[in-house]
């Protein structure tokens, strides 16, 4: 819903940046709780696990063909998701890590 505000209120632009910006937070804060939430469980971190292997996070992307743009894609895609893991919940990544090698 995005209701039209008279440029000339600044009263109301500012509101509407406050209330935008409360509802960016909480965003956030609710996907940093999903994260760790998801990384609590043994489940959980076999599934982050695999999505972080098949993104390729750990291997090189370059193909000498086209294909390299997509490998750089889905590897960014996982750099970004791993980066978002260890920001929230840095202990149960390593945890992850421990698991895959035990």
């Amino acid at each position: 819903m995005n209701s039209q505000v008279d440029p000339r209120d600044i009263r109301a632009l500012q509101r509407q940046q406050e209330d935008q910006e409360s509802k960016d937070r909480l965003a956030l804060e609710q996907h940093s709780d999903d994260l760790r939430w998801l990384m609590n469980h043994a489940q959980g971190r076999r599934i982050v696990s695999r999505l972080l292997q098949v993104s390729g996070t750990e291997r090189g992307s370059f193909t000498g063909n086209s294909a390299t743009f997509f490998n750089e894609g889905a590897r960014s895609v996982g750099l970004t998701f791993e980066n978002e893991i260890k920001a929230c919940a840095f202990d149960a990544y390593i945890l992850m890590l421990k698991e895959q090698h035990a």
